[in-house]
């Protein structure tokens, strides 16, 4: 792309990233800077294809640790729109940057131990946490890290790594070009205008993780060092209250005040509860979009406090004082305690907001944030929605002290007080009191009969799968720390009764019928107990069962006397003796190599006969109670040592390929290593599988060379679409060219039959190029870097119908387009798709006299949606329904539908990319359906 046309590179930024940033700004004026960048941007960032965490994540770090105000505070905002927790954004300011190679030894030898692709990782954050500080060391200090190279080398590849280099490159690059330029500002950033005000409500700390770069440049710099020159030069040839001197410090005033309300702003709109801020003069400065939408008054309809009370029918309920101490209290009335409670909840979102109003704006009195809160009012009150409906309110109003008016004693000493107040919608609470009173005491019955016949409730959500057991039927159960999940209630059900209980609430939720079932249950103390279990089953609006709900009762001493339960006991014990020396035959048999760890005494507990035999040795009961170090080379022995204390750590399962030199050789092993849990949870012993993979060297060299063949691939497929770009379209143009001469200067002495030829060769040199321009697009569609976002699917499809009633507006269509269809992929690429069917539907309609066109989602509760486009054209045989997503593929004439035959081939590639599929349904003359999933 030629990026010499600024509004054309401004236009490529704004279509890759979604905005354009204030960091090209100061490369406006000048061009070939301006081009300059664009291709950095491009090439290195956007373009790179590392992942995007990984990139965002660096430009933070590095950023902050070099001052670098703007690119720190944007690039934080960038991980937060990628969905990244403001938690984990502090944590990068936690990560120590290595001074040398020696404090990468543990990342080091993690990653030189991975064999895995890129994309296997990206989800991985201690493979990530490593990388990032291995590329910290390389930037930082770039000759010092010889050994980090190879292994990061090795590990990316030689082109990712090669990648790595340059986004570096590219940090380092804006570093010095924001320092140069300290105009560049974030809040002329998009990115820091959308999610800035909402990351320093989720985690406050922000503000000091922000601290020594979240200023107002034009506050601390500009105006102060105004009035400190103005003080200066005018004091000594003009009087103290000289119209000059006053009009600069106001107009340093207005400055100031702007910023700061601009702050507020940014800070509130957010708040989860409706917000107004208004001034001491009574008018309303700002209404966050909670209050538009939960009123439905607007800043024009309600200009001043007194507006708003008169057209929302304000009626206060009483006036409490709500001191900080207050809260908390015990002793309140169940509705006074209730209120408390709402209070609380909005005093934590006050909290938040004034730390940090008083942490972004510097011109804000320093008044501590419980000093402001120590002065809120609640009210509760009765207001009426545009709507005429009446709501329920508690409202809390807070005065904030903000700008100083006595510069240099030329303004009348005192403060500006601008008034926030946050409302919480309490009218469920007011309306259902008496109900919710009721249900109280029906449950303390409830409870009464629950103890009175030892039986326990219970409710199975049918929907998210989770379990709810009160707490006396966990203990019949003996479910310690139950977490809901319907795997760890099947845990204490005894081996032998596993299958009936699944096939007993399965034909209880197919068959629409009541649960009654006995089963045992296995305790953690090994008691085996008699459990009768009941329910019903919930339905909702449509028939549909949502939930299972029923009681739980204790019947062992019902199916069992003591004698037999003591003889049963007394059977199991040769039984169990005969089971252990089962499971150590079967040890033997499996063909892995296999130990068991005992974490206390670091000694080896159980082994299997393989392993043995390849350590040397015959018997396997003179390895067991022997230290791994005594069983082992030193070089393994501490790698085993280093992979238990990973596991104890990340208390997990830890799954790796290593190369070990045992007696009877070198094996390339594929090991597991799972932590065994006694009853309280602990993790006592560690369980080694490993099976041999003798062609792991040769399948990774193998790899390796696949890699650079598919590599050499896309070399050559880019070559192409350049010779196909350029080389095939220059002859294209010099026949199209030369056929125009022909027609503007010499028609009149063709007759009809050249006059036809002539015509032919221009619309198929024109069907030639537009072939081209279309297998273009299918080869970039394969080749394209991909961002997974949440896309609106429905605004798309309204933006391409409203092109295409421009395009033809004497064309009556009725279109029917679902609303608020929202899809995770790539937004350009799924707009492609839209286009693609959108369009074909246009055209195959357009010989209907009354066309229809539908875009929508099939029904049901499907994690995975099925949208459509279906009309009523033309529409095709069902048998040829395969060569549609075939390129060039066409079951129509190019006379009655024009066309290039790639569209469907090109949506067909996409939905592949994005893991979904495509098919299509249609009859001759009676329209088609194009369906998808993503």
């Amino acid at each position: 792309m030629n990026y010499d046309n600024q509004y054309l590179a401004k236009a490529k930024i704004v279509k890759e990233l979604g905005y354009f940033p204030a960091f090209l700004l100061p490369a406006m004026d000048s061009p070939l800077i301006f081009r300059s960048l664009v291709q950095h941007t491009l090439a290195a960032y956007i373009n790179n294809p590392l992942p995007v965490l990984l990139k965002e994540k660096l430009f933070v770090y590095l950023s902050r640790y070099f001052n670098i105000d703007y690119l720190t505070i944007c690039h934080s905002c960038e991980l937060r729109s990628l969905g990244v927790k403001g938690s984990d954004i502090l944590a990068l300011g936690k990560i120590k940057y290595p001074q040398t190679e020696t404090d990468l030894s543990l990342d080091l030898y993690l990653l030189n131990n991975r064999n895995q692709h890129l994309e296997d990782w990206q989800n991985n954050s201690q493979i990530e946490a490593s990388l990032l500080r291995c590329s910290i060391l390389i930037f930082l200090k770039p000759f010092q890290t010889d050994n980090c190279s190879v292994i990061l080398k090795q590990f990316l590849g030689e082109v990712n790594y090669n990648y790595l280099l340059i986004f570096l490159g590219y940090i380092n690059l804006c570093h010095k070009w924001v320092v140069s330029h300290p105009e560049i500002s974030h809040q002329h950033d998009h990115r820091s205008q959308l999610y800035l005000g909402s990351l320093l409500l989720e985690e406050i700390e922000l503000a000091e993780f922000f601290k020594s770069k979240v200023q107002l440049e034009n506050y601390q710099q500009v105006p102060a060092l105004v009035t400190t020159l103005a003080t200066k030069t005018y004091s000594a040839t003009h009087p103290r209250d000289s119209p000059k001197l006053l009009t600069l410090i106001a107009s340093d005033y207005q400055l100031r005040q702007k910023t700061i309300n601009t702050c507020i702003k940014t800070c509130l709109a957010n708040v989860p509860y409706p917000v107004m801020i208004y001034n001491q003069d009574g008018q309303v400065l700002h209404l966050n979009r909670n209050w538009l939408k939960t009123t439905g008054y607007s800043v024009s309809e309600i200009t001043t406090i007194d507006d708003w009370q008169t057209k929302a029918q304000v009626k206060q309920a009483e006036i409490v004082q709500l001191p900080v101490a207050d809260i908390g209290r015990s002793h309140f009335p169940l509705q006074q305690c209730q209120s408390l409670k709402i209070a609380a909840e909005l005093e934590i979102i006050l909290q938040q907001v004034i730390s940090s109003i008083l942490n972004l704006s510097p011109g804000i009195a320093q008044i501590k944030a419980a000093e402001q809160i120590s002065r809120t009012v609640s009210r509760q009150i009765i207001i009426t929605t545009s709507c005429g409906k009446q709501r329920f309110w508690q409202l809390h109003i807070t005065p904030l002290d903000c700008l100083e008016h006595n510069q240099g004693e030329l303004i009348a000493e005192g403060r500006e007080r601008l008034t926030i107040a946050i409302a919480k919608d309490v009218t469920d609470f007011v309306l259902h009191e008496s109900k919710g009173a009721a249900e109280a005491k029906a449950e303390a019955k409830l409870k009464l009969v629950l103890e009175a016949t030892k039986t326990a409730n219970w409710s199975w959500n049918l929907t998210n799968n989770q379990i709810n057991i009160c707490h006396r039927g966990r203990a019949i159960l003996g479910l310690t720390d139950f977490d809901g999940s319907y795997e760890h209630f099947w845990q204490s059900v005894h081996p032998d009764e596993k299958e009936s209980v699944d096939l007993a609430a399965i034909k209880s939720i197919k068959a629409k019928k009541e649960l009654n079932l006995e089963y045992r249950i296995v305790k953690p103390n090994n008691q085996i107990c008699w459990i009768r279990a009941r329910g019903k089953l919930c339905y909702d609006t449509t028939g549909q069962g949502i939930q299972l709900t029923g009681v739980v009762t204790d019947i062992t001493q019902e199916k069992q006397s003591p004698k037999k339960l003591n003889n049963l006991n007394q059977s199991q014990q040769p039984k169990v003796v005969q089971s252990l020396k089962e499971l150590e035959t079967l040890l033997n048999l499996l063909p892995y190599y296999l130990f068991v760890v005992d974490l206390e005494t670091k000694s080896i507990s159980v082994i299997n006969s393989g392993l043995v035999q390849s350590l040397g040795l015959s018997d396997p009961e003179t390895i067991k109670g022997k230290k791994i170090a005594e069983c082992f080379t030193l070089d393994y022995a501490n790698q085993i040592l280093w992979q238990h204390q990973q596991v104890v750590t990340d208390q997990k399962v830890l799954h790796l390929q290593e190369e070990v030199t045992l007696p009877d050789g070198i094996h390339y092993f594929d090991t597991v290593i799972t932590p065994l849990r006694n009853n309280d949870g602990e993790i006592h012993a560690l369980l080694h599988t490993s099976s041999d993979i003798p062609n792991l060297a040769a399948t990774q060299e193998a790899l390796s060379q696949r890699t650079l063949q598919l590599e050499a691939a896309n070399r050559e497929l880019e070559s192409f679409s350049y010779s196909v770009s350029h080389d095939l379209q220059a002859p294209l143009r010099v026949i199209n060219g030369f056929s125009q001469v022909l027609w503007d200067n010499y028609q009149p002495s063709l007759d009809d039959r050249g006059k036809h030829y002539l015509q032919r060769i221009q619309a198929n040199s024109q069907r030639m190029s537009n072939l081209i321009d279309a297998l273009l697009q299918l080869s970039r569609v394969t080749r394209s870097q991909m961002k997974s976002v949440t896309v609106n699917l429905s605004q798309i499809a309204l933006d391409i119908i409203e092109e295409l009633q421009g395009q033809e507006p004497e064309r009556q269509v009725e279109f029917n387009i679902a609303s608020n269809l929202h899809a995770q992929g790539d937004p350009q690429l799924l707009r492609i798709v839209l286009n693609n069917l959108l369009h074909n539907a246009w055209k195959y309609t357009s010989k209907r006299s009354h066309s229809k066109i539908e875009f929508n989602v099939l029904p049901g509760d499907n994690p995975q949606p099925t949208y459509f486009v279906r009309d009523n054209g033309a529409g095709f045989e069902l048998e040829y329904a395969g060569k549609l997503f075939t390129a060039f593929k066409r079951l129509h004439s190019q006379q009655d539908f024009p066309g290039t035959g790639i569209g469907l081939a090109t949506v067909q590639r996409i939905i592949y990319r994005h893991g979904g599929k495509v098919w299509a349904e249609g009859e001759r003359d009676r329209g088609a359906t194009i369906y998808f999933s993503l």
